[in-house]
C-alpha cells in the first residue's frame, strides 16, 4: 500500500510527461501534493521506480508558463500512474504557486 505524507487535493490540469529528453505523452493531472501527484494516462506503460519529468503547462500569450518537476513512479496501471516528486522543496513549492490546488 502506497504512504503518503500529505494529503493530495484534486485538480484538473493537464500536462505533458518527459522522458529522455522528449515528450511521450499529455496527460491529466488528477490531484497534486507537496510531495505527489496523481496522473490519468491512457497508456501507463511506465514501469516503478522509473524517473519522469512533468510539465505543467499552461498556453497563453505570448509564451504561456511551463515549469517542470522530476517524479518518480510508485504505480501504474489501469488508466493511473502515482508519482512522488524527487525535487527540492523550493521546486515543488514553485508548482504549487504557479498552478493552486483547488480547495
Amino acid at each position: 500500500m502506497e504512504q503518503r505524507e500529505h494529503p493530495r487535493k484534486s485538480v484538473d490540469h493537464p500536462v505533458r510527461l518527459v522522458h529522455g529528453g522528449r515528450v511521450v505523452a499529455i496527460a491529466r493531472a488528477v490531484n497534486l501534493s507537496a510531495t505527489g501527484i496523481g496522473i490519468e494516462y491512457a497508456n501507463p506503460d511506465f514501469e516503478y521506480g522509473q524517473v519522469v519529468e512533468v510539465d505543467f503547462y499552461k498556453t497563453g500569450y505570448p509564451r504561456g508558463i511551463s515549469c517542470c518537476l522530476h517524479a518518480r513512479v510508485v504505480h501504474a496501471g489501469q488508466g493511473q500512474m502515482g508519482l512522488v516528486f524527487t525535487d527540492d522543496d523550493s521546486t515543488q513549492t514553485l508548482a504549487h504557486e504557479k498552478f493552486p490546488v483547488a480547495e
